[in-house]
């Protein structure tokens, strides 16, 4: 439930990406639309494989205190199975609970299980919100004494890592003290990419990540991989086939003039590569980035043949698409060689910079909240020398570029919950064909922030209800009852 699903699915919920309105092969579309069920496999998928993760690790700590062996070899793997339960608990608690921490920590979050159950499995109650926060805490906090200094292997956990997931944990839950404290520890000893690196999509394994999945390439996910939904090609050329109106000329022949009436959404780019091609950006969220940003780059052109970006009628440069109107191609995440190849990353440091920096802000720190914005924002642009933003607009920036730097890495719904923002599309919607009149709203383009309309949660899966006679219907997050 945590592998490709769990980096598409909370952008697709956001506002700066989507899922094509066609040949989308039906993957992310509930998501996207927030259209669920209590019998929707995708919400059951991440409710079965994140307990099943918790059950391993339950039956793991049990076990590992009756095996000899060495005792810090033995520490650091409790540590392991501690954070990823944790890990687990967190997902969980952010997906199901029916409020964000930093709004009603009282609400209904998710079911606490840590013991090894027998065949009959369990019957245990919905604990609260913070009930869970502080199950997951508990287990960073033991993890924290036993895990590893660092770990060569970054598919492994070790002390970094366990650090970067309390960082997200205590951010999300408003504790900004410790948010900063546990993100400067993460992020320490790990040297951001430089512009080449960044560019290159994001599939081996670099200096800036701190928790990263790493695969062979003779074992991937294939079509199931992140880059097949969203790499389908770099820049798009186009040559002059079209007359001033978009249509052929009267005599058959073009009007010697590539510009965009030339374009179509059919074209593959040069290095297409074929996926399921159905997750796409929006232009708002390009337009979020200045044109000396290098970051920029990765959402490919229309080009005429010398090269030169093909304009559109208001003379802004056009973006490509491919087979639909719906949204942008981005090439941040690439296959390495074949469909599928390449490893992702999990946590970079450049997220715990941004952690400090809102953490700090909100802590009235603006020099420091400064300092660890500079540090992702000059990366990758040159021309910055420094942040003049202070107080609220600080706050309001370090949001901004969490949503420029941390796109397609499975944190904008997750933003939007912890803040209590409105999931507003309005702005973009010409990329987007969502319509919130359809699961009962009363704007097509906008979802009230969760304190007001309890939405930004999945369904408790019906299975688990029949199941488990600790719950009855009135157990079920209520958009859903």
């Amino acid at each position: 439930g945590e592998g490709t699903r769990g980096i598409i699915a909370p952008d697709v919920m956001g506002d700066d990406a989507l899922v094509v309105s066609a040949s989308n092969y039906s993957r992310y579309i509930y998501f996207y639309n927030y259209s669920f069920s209590t019998t929707n496999s995708r919400p059951y998928n991440f409710w079965r494989y994140s307990y099943r993760t918790i059950s391993n690790c339950n039956l793991f700590l049990e076990k590992i205190d009756q095996i000899e062996g060495d005792e810090t070899i033995k520490n650091d793997l409790k540590a392991q199975a501690l954070t990823l339960r944790a890990f687990s608990y967190f997902n969980l608690v952010r997906w199901f609970g029916e409020t964000a921490y930093t709004d009603d920590p009282n609400g209904r979050g998710v079911i606490i299980n840590n013991t090894v159950n027998g065949l009959d499995g369990y019957n245990i109650p919905r604990s609260s919100v913070k009930e869970v926060y502080d199950q997951i805490v508990k287990d960073l906090t033991a993890a924290e004494a036993g895990a590893v200094k660092n770990s060569e292997y970054k598919g492994f956990i070790d002390a970094s890592t366990v650090a970067a997931i309390q960082a997200r944990v205590y951010l999300t839950m408003g504790d900004w003290a410790n948010a900063s404290k546990y993100a400067k520890k993460a992020y320490n000893g790990f040297k951001l990419v430089d512009e080449a690196t960044y560019l290159s999509g994001f599939n081996n394994v670099s200096s800036e990540d701190i928790w990263s999945q790493k695969f062979v390439d003779s074992d991937v996910n294939t079509y199931l991989s992140i880059p097949s939904f969203t790499y389908t090609s770099g820049d798009i050329t186009y040559e002059d086939t079209a007359g001033p109106t978009g249509d052929p000329a009267p005599d058959g022949t073009p009007d010697g003039v590539v510009d965009i009436h030339d374009v179509y959404i059919g074209k593959r780019g040069a290095n297409f590569v074929f996926g399921y091609n159905s997750i796409r950006v929006t232009r708002q969220l390009i337009d979020l980035f200045e044109e000396t940003d290098f970051r920029k780059k990765m959402f490919p052109l229309n080009l005429d043949p010398e090269g030169n970006p093909i304009l559109l009628e208001s003379g802004e440069k056009s973006y490509a698409r491919y087979t639909t109107a719906d949204g942008h191609l981005t090439t941040k995440w690439q296959n390495r060689t074949a469909l599928g190849t390449g490893d992702f990353s999990r946590i970079r440091a450049s997220e715990m910079y941004l952690i400090e920096a809102e953490a700090e802000a909100r802590l009235g720190n603006d020099g420091n909240a400064q300092a660890a914005l500079l540090k992702i924002k000059q990366r990758a642009d040159a021309t910055v020398t420094a942040i003049p933003e202070t107080g609220q607009d600080l706050i309001d920036e370090i949001i901004a570029e969490r949503r420029r730097e941390l796109f397609l890495e499975g944190h904008r719904f997750f933003d939007l919950k912890r803040l209590d923002l409105d999931l507003d599309r309005t702005e973009s919607a010409t990329d987007h064909w969502s319509n919130f009149t359809d699961i009962g709203l009363e704007d097509p383009n906008v979802i009230p922030k969760n304190s007001v309309s309890k939405r930004f949660c999945l369904p408790i899966p019906q299975d688990e209800i029949d199941a488990n006679t600790e719950l009855t219907q009135e157990d079920q997050n209520e958009v859903y009852k």
